[in-house]
């Protein structure tokens, strides 16, 4: 049977809290719920990323020598099912440099049969996701003081380099239709 879960996904050291409320099919790939956080974050899928479960990471491998050199495990070859058998919380890394960890808690198995049967779909969330490569939590605070003062020294260069944007904006409607959108691109089945 494909069990469906609801996940929810917070931005660690960034408050108020920017998070996530996902539900996807156990039996998605590692490499799938990639591409359904890219999508309910709104984060560009344009850096490496990582996860960490039970102490053991998996990514994407550049090369099959990597898989052979390293400790670390395909995420292509896991599914959540796989991977979550009595974890309840784990860790997904986005973007090495500006080093986003993003602490993944594992609620509840979806009961709501009209919701169970449009996974992956976000669900709730709250505050904008920090635009990429604003330079991690303390360029992101730094980011959105220029932002919402007119007054700042950098606000001009920070409209022009990314436009308006408001950091309590969030829609789990618009995050499900990036979901759908990156789905498309990766093929994800359900």
């Amino acid at each position: 049977m494909n069990r469906k879960i609801k996940l929810k996904i917070a931005l660690k050291d960034i408050v108020p809290a920017i998070w996530r409320q996902v539900i996807v099919s156990h039996e998605l790939t590692l490499r799938e719920l990639h591409a359904v956080l890219q999508g309910a974050m709104g984060w560009s899928d344009c850096h490496l990323h990582s996860f960490l479960i039970d102490g053991r990471e998996y990514h994407l491998p550049d090369s099959e020598e990597e898989i052979c050199e390293t400790d670390s495990l395909d995420e292509r070859n896991y599914t959540i099912g796989d991977v979550l058998k009595g974890i309840s919380r784990f860790s997904y890394y986005y973007d090495f440099g500006d080093k986003w960890c993003h602490e993944i808690d594992v609620e509840e198995s979806c009961t709501d049969l009209e919701l169970c049967m449009k996974t992956p779909v976000c669900v709730a969330g709250e505050r904008a996701c920090p635009p990429e490569d604003c330079g991690g939590v303390s360029g992101y605070w730094e980011y959105v003081d220029a932002i919402t003062n007119p007054e700042h020294p950098r606000h001009d260069e920070m409209m022009v380099w990314s436009g308006p944007y408001d950091p309590s904006c969030f829609s789990p409607s618009q995050a499900t239709h990036m979901i759908t959108a990156i789905r498309t691109i990766y093929q994800i089945q359900g």
